[in-house]
């Protein structure tokens, strides 16, 4: 995304939870 260089905390959390999702759904297949 251009002119975004910072992410809030919201974004991360948001990013880190489909992360783990993610994660969690390849590890149960």
């Amino acid at each position: 995304i251009v002119g975004e260089s910072r992410l809030t905390a919201e974004d991360i959390a948001n990013s880190v939870q489909q992360i783990f999702s993610f994660i969690h759904a390849s590890a149960t297949m």
